[in-house]
């Protein structure tokens, strides 16, 4: 696999986000419960330090900064358990390259979620404190809203799934491919579909389905998911988990310095920036306060998920500044596809 780790690190291009920031006022205390309930639990016991630098509370508290305190607890205990498990099970050796143990993995968390109460779990593994959040979602959420976010999780595994197919061969995959790998493999489901589970009112499925809300929702997963490449690219170059970035995938398609690529990455999301919030803008007005309410919040997801990344631990590089800033103006305002994977979001009848 050819990549480009043996290259200084550059900072990326600043980032625009015309999105103001919000949080949950009860990110403190959601915080203090959530270190309670993780205490509970020998699979975080591993690396303790490094589940709590995850910061959780505030990466979700950000996405979703309103609804009641007790449902976001739930969203922010997944949340700490879904960065332990990509920690452990996806990005990492030996676990990442093991692709037929990690879907046999998949396999049993998808069943134990598909039928709560069910005992597939075995003692002091992963699926535990996976199980104790899926009760409580099945019981505060409404059966259609657990569901969406069951088959949320599946999307995500299944994605993570081919991640380490193609870390497991050494192929670095073309960027079609990676867009459409990456935008389940980040867990970007799981997390916009939390959304109405924490904030209460389920939304309609005719609009949920829309496809110019569909094509909201996977371009806000997309762009967490490509922020989360460039915020996290020092972290992970560090510790030698880069291969799989938008930014190598660049530099492997094109043949182009790491430079280069940083500033086609970050192009390529503002492209799409661009049009999440001309189409979110043209589609809101049209659509039920609930699909309104999610629509918003759909920013808070990218501008949240952006402003936990500049401050959290988990992104840091040992003896290095954190680095990050803004921009007032995109770096691509283009109107064209810049992907076949992603062709659709552009569609004249959205």
């Amino acid at each position: 696999m050819t990549t480009a780790q043996h290259l200084p690190i550059t900072e990326p291009p600043g980032f625009y986000c015309p999105i103001e920031p919000a949080i949950h006022p009860d990110a403190a205390s959601v915080e203090a419960k959530a270190h309670a309930w993780l205490a509970k639990w020998n699979h975080f016991d591993k690396h303790p330090a490094r589940v709590l630098d995850s910061r959780g509370a505030e990466f979700f508290a950000r996405m979703v900064p309103h609804g009641p305190a007790d449902r976001l607890q739930i969203a922010v205990e997944w949340t700490y358990w879904g960065f332990a498990f990509d920690d452990t099970y996806c990005d990492s050796a030996p676990w990442n390259t093991r692709t037929a143990e990690f879907a046999r993995l998949t396999g049993r968390i998808l069943r134990m979620l598909e039928s709560p109460g069910s005992d597939i779990t075995e003692p002091g593994d992963c699926m535990r404190p996976l199980a104790d959040v899926a009760r409580k979602f099945s019981e505060v959420g409404t059966p259609v809203q657990y569901r969406r976010w069951v088959l949320a999780q599946r999307a995500w595994l299944t994605g993570v799934i081919w991640q380490i197919g193609n870390q497991s061969r050494a192929v670095m995959p073309s960027l079609d491919d990676y867009l459409a790998m990456r935008i389940n493999s980040a867990a970007g489901e799981p997390v916009t579909a939390m959304i109405e589970l924490v904030t209460g009112p389920q939304i309609p499925a005719d609009e949920l389905d829309h496809p110019a809300v569909r094509a909201c929702t996977e371009m806000a997963r997309m762009l967490a998911s490509l922020d989360n490449d460039l915020q996290s690219y020092a972290k992970d170059v560090h510790h030698d988990e880069s291969d799989q970035n938008i930014v190598n995938v660049l530099v492997h398609q094109r043949h182009c310095p790491r430079g280069a690529a940083l500033r086609d990455a970050v192009a390529l999301r503002d492209h799409i920036m661009c049009r999440f919030l001309e189409l979110r803008d043209k589609t809101a007005p049209h659509q039920s306060e609930p699909t309104r309410r999610y629509l918003t919040d759909l920013g808070h997801v990218v501008r949240g998920n952006l402003d936990w990344g500049f401050s959290t631990p988990r992104y840091r590089v040992p003896g290095a500044t954190p680095t990050g800033h803004w921009v007032d103006h995109p770096h691509d305002t283009g109107t064209e596809p810049p992907a076949s994977s992603l062709a659709w979001w552009w569609d004249r009848r959205l």
